[in-house]
């Protein structure tokens, strides 16, 4: 549309020139070819700047209106996209000063009318064979790289390609600098594409590559030629049989691999396209220029429009400017100028925005100058405040939005009158209102503020009492099992199955009070910003199946299924294993409490795009379509603290959710609604490093139940200020054969490492007088001064992560956090007892 447009609109304002709209100059064939001048009975010859005559005007009329056969075709294929697309590339906004023609050198021509039209092809061919240069140099690297990388060439007798390819290139570049208006430039581009083409031929024949590769790379020549240098379809084809007829004779030394058909389609539609392209090209530069030409002529007849205007704006008593897109002045009359106290030219440049005071009406012309563009439909009417020498005055404009020939924005232009003296009254009278509603105003929103504050006050009031209750009842009620069933324990009120059956209540009420202050200090650690995860590769199979084979007595005892499906083989992930336990046994603790006995859950867990995905169903009490999207927010249970039917304090699925996400995963929830059960579904991203760098399995079952005599002959020295877990740990070792030193202190422990020579330090951290610390830092400056390293194990209530990479920078080997399994420190005494060596 936009061609057919330039094309019309230069017909209609000067007639058709023949030397805007060939490719040459007139009477001069391609490539410096000479021929004889036409003479036509109804034209006279004339000169042009090589000395040649020009043909008679129908002849050039002729051969614009009738091109040769191939042009014809190619032409009509490059009218559509390919022209329209080269059109934009050879010029932008401007066609003449983006690709090749400066402006001032195209307004010369246009003026003097001057053949030029083939001498600016020509300079635009010399800015552009340096581009075209770059560009093949990148193209044929990556060639002479894919030969390397399958062992057809050297990587030296591939740079020297590489380096005949620059130059060939660069000796091209020279020699059209040289002069860049001789005839001889589009002859020069051409023989070196042609040495271009036929070098890569000659160097994939030598070492036998893919013939199939070679004619991809001949059609990337060709359209790269089309593309940068727009010569036309005549140059095109000659570079294309220049080259095609050395790639036809090396064809027994290539390798195929495709069928011919297909080879020989491909390269005739890739040559097809690149002759269009360049037909394309040329008829754009030729449109380009025609387009420049009536551009001046329109330029001069808006300058006579735009001065009539400018001589009525002078006059006018009212005030009139204009603006740009970035809202600065582009023009302003005197009257304007006289309100500023300055003159015009003061004021053109500056931005409109300097002008405007800060009273809030003004944001409307604000807007309207700062962006024009983003007004929808003509601008109404407005008043605004300026400022000036004197004072602050009143100003209300007419505004209008200025576009270009294109439509587009390019600004707003406004007419003013000075409406001061109104404004001033209206001011008067609103600030009586103002003082009016303003009273009324304060003492509604005074009102409304003390309504707001004691509200948050009882809703904060309520969930603190919610939640101390809540909390008290979770922390009494396993507390009072355990004191109830020590009671009868303790004067054998029970015995034999009953004792046993009491133990195992008695544990699991403390094992619940024990989650349920882990939770609490999670949850605070959270709030803090505090808890982080140790990421290592993990098994998530293997952590399913260890939470699964936890949890399972709980699912027994409500006769509730455990269905566990996972495919074959691990499902590695970079996590924190104990965390991620953590998640999967709060999810399944979860599944557990709130299924009816009879029930059933099932795991899933596998692989989908490219993350694990582990599903927990269930079919329990499921979740209200009004609770679902807060089950992951701390204390949420979808019940009332009075009557709840289930304990807990709504904790799991909060820190589950945190704890995922610190791992780049995601967790949700979805439920048909109450009774329907509910399945909660976590995704982890997997762990992409090889097998070989994966971390060591955990060590089966079998390795966690040592015999009696694990630690037998192995000398431990237990320190611990607190006689009840000192006399614990010094009972739990001796009963597997471990000869236990107890002591309260740091001071003892040290008599005892001199006195009993250990082979383990068990020690507690947080201890009166000195601590832990202190006493594993002067252990290895005694081992410093000589002797073998003592293993230590820290066995402490300090908890949280940083603790724990303290008292492994300090030194110590392993750190059990209180309360911990028996079973974990003796597997661990009895291992770095085995790994003791002597320091190197």
């Amino acid at each position: 549309m936009r061609r057919a447009r330039v094309t019309e609109r230069s017909t209609l304002a000067s007639g058709p020139d023949p030397r805007c709209i060939s490719g040459r100059p007139p009477g001069r064939p391609p490539f410096g070819r000479r021929r004889r001048p036409t003479v036509g009975p109804d034209s006279a010859p004339s000169s042009s700047p090589g000395g040649h005559a020009r043909p008679p005007l129908r002849a050039r009329q002729d051969r614009r209106a009738a091109p040769s056969g191939v042009g014809r075709h190619f032409g009509c294929c490059a009218a559509f996209a390919p022209m329209a697309w080269v059109e934009a590339w050879y010029g932008r906004l401007d066609p003449l000063e983006g690709r090749g023609m400066p402006h001032a050198e195209a307004v010369q021509w246009t003026e003097e009318r001057t053949p030029a039209p083939a001498s600016a092809h020509r300079r635009m061919v010399v800015r552009q064979l340096p581009r075209f240069a770059l560009c093949w140099l990148g193209i044929a690297a990556t060639w002479h790289a894919i030969l390397v990388v399958e062992s057809l060439i050297s990587p030296r007798d591939a740079l020297l390609a590489l380096a005949g390819v620059a130059a060939v290139a660069f000796a091209a570049v020279a020699l059209c600098r040289a002069h860049p208006e001789a005839p001889r430039v589009i002859p020069i581009v051409v023989v070196a594409s042609v040495l271009l083409g036929v070098a890569e031929t000659a160097l994939f024949a030598a070492v036998g590559a893919n013939g199939d590769l070679l004619a991809f790379v001949l059609m990337t020549l060709y359209l790269a030629t089309s593309i940068f240098f727009g010569w036309g379809w005549l140059p095109a084809l000659i570079v294309q049989a220049s080259t095609a007829i050395p790639w036809l004779l090396a064809t027994p030394y290539l390798t195929f691999y495709g069928p011919r058909i297909e080879l020989v389609s491909a390269i005739v539609l890739g040559s097809l396209l690149s002759l269009g392209i360049a037909e394309g090209a040329a008829r754009a530069l030729r449109a380009a220029l025609l387009h420049r030409r009536n551009e001046v002529e329109s330029r001069r007849a808006l300058q006579a429009s735009r001065d009539a205007y400018r001589d009525l704006a002078e006059n006018a008593r009212e005030l009139i400017f204009t603006t740009d897109r970035s809202g600065r002045f582009t023009y302003v009359n005197p009257a304007f100028a006289r309100c500023f106290g300055v003159t015009p030219e003061e004021l053109l440049g500056r931005a409109s925005d300097g002008c405007l005071s800060d009273h809030p009406s003004n944001a409307e012309i604000r807007g309207l100058l700062g962006v024009p563009h983003a007004t929808s439909g003509p601008p109404s009417p407005c008043a605004f405040e300026v400022r000036t020498p004197q004072a602050t005055r009143w100003l209300e404009a007419s505004p209008s939005i200025i576009r270009d020939g294109h439509g587009q924005v390019v600004g707003v232009r406004a007419i003013c009158h000075d409406v001061t003296e109104r404004k001033e009254l209206e001011y008067e009278r609103d600030a009586v209102l103002v003082r009016e509603q303003s009273a009324r105003v304060e003492a509604e929103h005074v009102r409304g503020e003390a309504e707001e504050a004691q509200a948050r006050a009882e809703a904060a009031t309520r969930a603190k009492d919610q939640f101390l209750a809540t909390l008290s009842h979770e922390l009494r009620s396993p507390l009072s099992s355990v004191l109830h069933w020590t009671h009868l324990l303790r004067r054998r009120l029970v015995e034999g199955a009953e004792a046993d059956h009491a133990l195992e209540i008695v544990e699991r009420n403390a094992r619940a009070q024990a989650r349920l202050i882990s939770d609490l200090l999670d949850v605070t650690r959270i709030e803090s910003g505090k808890l982080s995860v140790e990421l290592a590769r993990v098994d998530v199979g293997a952590i399913v199946d260890a939470v699964v084979e936890l949890v399972r007595g709980a699912a027994d005892g409500k006769r509730i299924a455990v269905d566990v499906q996972r495919e074959a083989g691990a499902v590695p992930v970079r996590g924190d294993a104990t965390r991620l336990q953590q998640v999967v046994e709060n999810l399944l603790t979860n599944a557990i409490k709130f299924t009816p006995d009879g029930g059933r859950i099932t795991v899933l867990l596998g692989r989908a795009g490219g993350r694990a995905e582990l599903v927990v169903r269930d079919t329990g009490i499921g979740i209200a379509a009004d609770v679902l999207p807060h089950v992951f927010e701390r204390f949420e249970q979808g019940e009332p603290s009075i009557g709840r039917r289930h304990e807990g304090l709504g904790l799991g699925l909060a820190i589950a959710r945190h704890l995922v996400e610190l791992h780049g995963g995601t967790i949700e929830a979805q439920s048909d609604g109450p009774r329907r059960g509910a399945a909660f579904t976590v995704r982890l991203p997997l762990d992409q490093q090889p097998d070989d760098e994966a971390a060591p399995a955990p060590p089966d079952l079998a390795s966690r139940t040592p015999g009696t005599t694990a630690l037998d002959r192995l000398r431990v020295l237990v320190v611990e200020d607190e006689a009840d877990a000192r006399e614990f740990l010094t009972t739990l070792l001796a009963r597997f054969g471990a000869d236990v030193v107890p002591v309260s202190s740091v001071q003892e422990a040290l008599v005892g490492l001199e006195a009993r020579r250990p082979d383990v330090l068990v020690t507690d951290l947080a201890m009166p007088d000195e601590d832990g610390f202190s006493l594993i830092r002067k252990v290895r400056t005694m081992e410093c001064a000589g002797g073998t390293r003592l293993p230590a194990i820290a066995v402490t209530a300090l908890a949280s992560a940083e603790e724990r990479q303290r008292a492994m920078a300090a030194g110590f080997d392993a750190h059990f956090a209180k309360p911990f399994e028996p079973i974990d420190v003796v597997i661990a005494v009895a291992r770095a007892a085995a790994a003791r060596e002597p320091p190197a």
